[in-house]
């Protein structure tokens, strides 16, 4: 699997998109809006005291869609299984970010959330396809050592213990 593609592979036009911030007395910032943002930052009528503040604000992003996994977590003091989304996140660039946190990169990064309150930030394409590697590791892992263990740990219980005991 190549982590590299062209601009002219990903690009669906061929005019760049422009974002454009409009001051009340007449200041006009603008940059690059890339193809795959999905919100457009623009606005007029701004405070020019507030342009600074707005601009180090400016994030472009492109969700992507996770896993739906049956968890426990806490929920109002007591512990309940409910349905959470794994492993989302978001491809977002902030070009105009004054902060040094990873997710607020100058430059297109990753951050996965891979459960709630809990994100892996700043991933780089290799970063990213390291992560994509160990994953796949563990699902093989899961798949081909702990299911079979689970299932043979099951047939001993179910063999060595009554029924009337048992549960799923």
């Amino acid at each position: 699997m190549s982590i590299s593609a062209t601009a002219a592979s990903l690009c669906t036009t061929d005019q760049p998109r422009t974002w454009k911030i409009t001051t009340t007395n007449g200041i006009t910032a603008h940059g690059y809006l890339p193809y795959w943002a999905e919100d457009d930052p623009s606005e007029t009528g701004l405070d020019p005291e507030s342009l600074h503040v707005t601009l180090v604000d400016v994030g472009h992003r492109s969700a992507f869609r996770g896993v739906t996994l049956t968890a426990f977590t806490p929920e109002g003091g007591a512990r309940r299984a409910q349905e959470i989304e794994s492993f989302h996140g978001e491809i977002a660039c902030h070009p105009y970010s004054d902060s040094e946190a990873p997710d607020e990169s100058v430059v297109p990064v990753v951050n996965v959330q891979v459960g709630p309150d809990c994100w892996v930030i700043g991933l780089e394409p290799v970063a990213l396809a390291e992560l994509a590697a160990k994953l796949r590791t563990h699902a093989d892992y899961l798949e081909g050592d702990v299911l079979p263990r689970l299932v043979a740990a099951r047939e001993d219980w179910a063999a060595h213990h009554c029924e009337d005991t048992q549960r799923s």
